[in-house]
């Protein structure tokens, strides 16, 4: 759809990440004019999930990664569009300052509240309305 976007033939597109318009503009993807926006009322948000398996041969050190992937360094290089300009999970609040700022300054400003997913028990509905009124996935 970026291409789309890019070219003119689509105005819209969609996506999770609310810093995605920031990172395709730092990777040449899109115009400068591109930007993020979501609904006033707040839109659906998620994040990523690092996942060790119970039967894991090397739990310990999965958990290293999984903790350095967790790590403010981390979760700042991961915020800069330049690299990859995906949302922290870290609080920024509950940062040192200048960390905290960095991580402030890599995200778009005055977007609407992230809303929770619909729990788990609403996917099975969701998805069968969802073939009723647009018949397709």
């Amino acid at each position: 759809m970026d291409a789309l976007l890019k070219a003119g033939t689509l105005r819209l597109s969609l996506t999770f990440n609310p810093a995605h318009a920031q990172q395709k503009i730092a990777s040449g993807d899109l115009p400068a004019s591109s930007y993020s926006f979501g609904f006033r009322e707040g839109m659906i948000g998620n994040v990523h999930f690092v996942t060790i398996p119970a039967n894991a041969n090397a739990s310990a050190a999965a958990k290293v990664v999984a903790n350095f992937l967790l790590s403010p360094d981390a979760q700042l290089r991961k915020a800069d569009p330049v690299v990859w300009g995906d949302p922290s999970v870290l609080d920024p609040q509950k940062l040192p300052d200048g960390q905290r700022e960095i991580l402030q300054s890599r995200m778009p400003q005055d977007l609407p509240p992230v809303l929770a997913e619909p729990h788990a028990g609403w996917v099975n509905a969701l998805e069968q309305e969802w073939l009723r009124r647009y018949g397709t996935h």
